[in-house]
């Protein structure tokens, strides 16, 4: 078994085992060796770690030095393989190094040792147990990253030496990312344990959970459609809302708070908050129609234009074109007068039958016959001459097809702007004549 060792330990110093280590020997100094298989201990509690080194010392000369290392089945422990190089009788004391914190750790170690040539202390199962002791309370603090991002527990003062533990818990949606020291990534397991021997301050890093905003739409009125798209949305996801009018109803447009947002029945946008859309119907109303007939009495006294068939709140004209020796005396609707006025004009709000009603008169005879219009034909200008007694007479002159083409109160007219044809002239509603216009 000694031989076993020997070998080992003779492989460990070829293939450079102090390549890493902060305190190297000067093995050519020395013509021999001594080994040593150990554990470490910290305050009564063995040290599981990689990165704990050992360190012999004669004076302050370093005669040899070993880091911890893990060993499986059917060892399962961490162990150092030492070899150390002296002069039979030399005494040793024995140090740590943290390659964590980089750090000499200032601890007592109650163990000390002869140096005896070729000579073998421990085996692999039961290994020698160098006993350290100081250190008093470390620090483990830990900062998130970025803050609010997650959860942190097992940080705080912890004996220097113990096992200490740290457990990460992301937010609700949100990932760990791992646990760096310094600008070096430990882990990215969300637990992680090591042996505390200094002051130690490490970052959990996380991926903040995406923010999660609500979608609201609602139809006003209830009734007068259905709207889809509400619902829970990533921040910077698209959002699509529909509006659909049930029969009866129209959309009109979508509404945030007072602020008409789009005309449109379907839009899409990305989500960076809570909204609350309203999408706006507006009941279709079907158009009413009533029909207003209109006619003269008696019958011999003209016709009536404009009797039609009117949509409601439409406007309507009626006229009463006069035969020769009638006058216009008022409208009547079930024997009730309910205009003096020709041309009527009024809203249409319900079917109406109305009754023009003429006279035939003297008075219109005997101011027709006193009255003449001249030069006729005319090429522009035409008299009409009235009796004294007219003041202010309401003279209308209207074309062949009854359209009215001037309204005037002054006896002198003026056709000049008029196309060349026929036209009628009416005196108080009382027709008197026709012109040519010829030019």
């Amino acid at each position: 078994m000694k031989k076993l060792i020997t070998i080992l330990f003779a492989l460990m110093v070829t293939l450079g085992a102090f390549a890493q280590n902060h305190w190297v020997p000067n093995i050519h100094q020395f013509p021999t060796n001594m080994n040593v298989i150990a554990t470490i201990e910290v305050n009564g509690i063995e040290q599981q770690n990689n990165y704990l080194e050992l360190g012999v010392f004669c004076g302050d000369e370093v005669r040899g030095s070993q880091m911890l290392d893990y060993y499986d089945a059917p060892v399962d422990r961490y162990l150092a393989f030492l070899t150390v190089y002296g002069q039979n009788g030399d005494v040793l004391t024995f140090r740590l190094y943290d390659h964590f914190t980089e750090q000499e750790l200032e601890m007592t170690c109650s163990n000390q040792m002869t140096y005896l040539s070729n000579d073998i202390i421990g085996m692999l199962f039961t290994p020698y147990v160098f006993d350290f002791s100081g250190g008093g309370d470390c620090a483990v603090n830990v900062t998130i990253d970025p803050a609010d991002s997650g959860e942190v527990s097992g940080a705080g003062n912890v004996p220097c030496g113990s096992y200490c533990t740290l457990t990460a818990t992301p937010l609700d949606g949100g990932v760990f990312l791992g646990w760096t020291y310094g600008d070096e990534t430990l882990t990215t397991d969300t637990e992680f344990s090591f042996n505390v021997l200094g002051n130690v301050s490490f970052v959990a890093h996380f991926q903040a959970p995406t923010p999660v905003y609500t979608v609201t739409v609602s139809a006003q009125p209830e009734v007068g459609g259905a709207v889809d798209g509400g619902d829970e949305y990533e921040e910077g996801a698209l959002c699509e809302v529909t509006a659909t009018a049930y029969e009866g109803y129209e959309f009109h447009y979508w509404m945030e708070g007072e602020e008409v947002i789009s005309e449109e029945p379907a839009f899409s946008f990305e989500v960076y908050a809570d909204r609350d859309l309203v999408a706006v119907f507006e009941h279709v109303v079907e158009p009413v129609y009533h029909e207003i007939m209109a006619e003269v009495d008696p019958e011999a006294g003209g016709t009536v234009s404009g009797a039609d068939i009117y949509e409601e709140g439409e406007y309507c004209t009626l006229l009463v074109n006069l035969n020769p020796l009638y006058a216009f005396v008022n409208w009547t609707e079930d024997g009730v007068e309910v205009s003096t006025e020709n041309p009527y004009r009024f809203e249409v709000t319900r079917p109406r039958v109305l009754v023009a009603n003429v006279v035939y008169s003297n008075e219109v005879l005997e101011t027709l016959l006193n009255s003449f219009l001249y030069p006729n034909p005319t090429q522009g200008k035409v008299i009409l001459a009235l009796p004294e007694t007219m003041v202010e007479p309401c003279i209308v002159v209207y074309d062949v097809n009854g359209k009215r083409m001037m309204t005037t109160k002054t006896p002198s007219l003026d056709l000049s702007g008029l196309s060349d044809g026929v036209y009628y002239v009416t005196v108080n509603g009382c027709q008197v004549g026709k012109i040519v216009l010829k030019r």
